[in-house]
């Protein structure tokens, strides 16, 4: 049995796919580039503002190879600081209250009690962007009603998981499969546990060994409860007067 929270990192071999897939758009960007810097001659005799004025199309040509170059390093970077410190940008946690992906463009958290059932999902290869993006967790807002993701888009699905980051990936998808239905029946399981409120979160089962057993975090400390202000000193209850006056009472 494992404990939550748990943090699932992407495979390894996912970081350096994006490095080296970087590098390709740098080399491309400076390969489109050169084809439009000045050549020798223009460079000996023309300055850089007179040789623009001289082929002024070829402005937009070396902004938009600029752009790429500054893009493919951008990604170089994210990937390397994946790859060498614990992917920060990129990463799964799983929790007693829920699932929360990280990308490079933010967090977002997935409470067990708003998904519906998490299941996979096989995009045809036509629909997916590349081979590698065919499989897909997926979940959405729970409603009861039987489901048809034949032929729904990804993105009417609230959570969306890449399998092949996390469970490694062929060219055909024969040996993700088997993973990914482990994956996500795992995760059901805990959604389950969670909507019977008997979710308990340092005794859960263990995740597919596709998946690993991922890096336990530790569970933040309880907040201290705010000290309650001190009563003042109040005398003995003998000594105490509840009402009485010590005059004489005048009787009407």
């Amino acid at each position: 049995m494992m404990r939550l929270p748990v943090k699932f990192l992407p495979r390894q071999s996912q970081h350096i796919g994006n490095a080296v897939g970087a590098v390709i758009i740098m080399l491309m960007g400076l390969a489109f580039m050169a084809s439009y810097l000045p050549d020798r001659a223009a460079a000996e005799n023309l300055t850089f503002g007179a040789w623009i004025g001289a082929s002024g199309p070829r402005l937009p040509f070396l902004l938009v190879a600029c752009a790429v170059i500054l893009f493919g390093l951008a990604a170089l970077t994210v990937a390397l600081v994946n790859l060498t410190s614990g992917s920060p940008f990129n990463h799964l946690i799983v929790d007693r209250f829920g699932i929360q992906t990280r990308t490079f463009f933010g967090e977002t958290r997935y409470s067990w009690k708003e998904l519906g059932p998490i299941r996979p999902l096989r995009l045809g290869v036509l629909r997916a962007y590349s081979l590698d993006r065919r499989f897909w967790i997926v979940s959405d807002t729970f409603s009861g009603e039987g489901r048809n993701d034949a032929r729904r888009p990804l993105s009417s699905f609230n959570l969306r998981i890449p399998v092949a980051s996390y469970l490694g990936g062929s060219w055909i998808g024969g040996n993700i499969g088997p993973a990914m239905d482990a994956t996500a029946a795992w995760l059901e399981s805990l959604r389950k546990l969670a909507h019977e409120e008997s979710l308990n979160p340092d005794d859960v089962p263990d995740a597919p060994d596709a998946l690993g057993l991922g890096q336990p975090l530790e569970k933040s400390a309880a907040a201290p409860s705010p000290s309650k202000p001190s009563a003042p000193d109040l005398p003995a209850m003998a000594d105490r007067k509840f009402g009485r006056r010590d005059g004489p009472t005048v009787e009407r």
